[in-house]
């Protein structure tokens, strides 16, 4: 995935998917997928980011596959926040269930922040990211589609 902020009101983007990885992973052969993700190049986290993709089929989408919305915009939140990070701005890390199960069963102390991000916004002072892609308290502005595969898997 390439993204680029030319202003904080336009994303542009691409999406494209190395030959059929992103359903060789869904199927169960994970080795393939990480081979053709190796070949063209992507980054180690980029490609943990794509694994983490559930990729639904559905007869209601003519068996294409298909990625929800709502992890698009999982995908698109992560890259912007890390853009504008790295830019200087300061972002909120959000508490996630996992993490809050993990300090509940004692396997981490605490929930750590990296020194250029700030602790989880609060409903009355919300980040850029926070504001635009929501919290567990907030619904987000935005909306995205699925991502729908353009050719039915066989």
């Amino acid at each position: 995935m390439h993204y680029r902020i030319d202003s904080l009101w336009k994303i542009s983007y691409t999406l494209k998917v190395c030959e059929d990885s992103v359903l060789l992973y869904s199927i169960g052969r994970t080795e393939d997928a990480r081979d053709i993700w190796v070949k063209a190049g992507l980054r180690e986290h980029v490609a943990r980011r794509i694994e983490e993709l559930p990729v639904v089929f559905g007869e209601t989408l003519e068996g294409k596959p298909v990625i929800s919305g709502n992890e698009a915009k999982g995908i698109f939140r992560h890259f912007i926040a890390a853009s504008l990070t790295a830019k200087g701005h300061k972002i909120c890390v959000p508490s996630t269930k996992r993490h809050m199960v993990a300090i509940k069963e004692k396997k981490v102390r605490e929930y750590y922040i990296p020194p250029e991000r700030i602790v989880e916004c609060r409903p009355e002072e919300m980040c850029f990211i926070c504001r635009w892609f929501g919290t567990a308290s907030y619904e987000s502005p935005l909306s995205f589609s699925f991502l729908v595969c353009d050719k039915p898997f066989k």
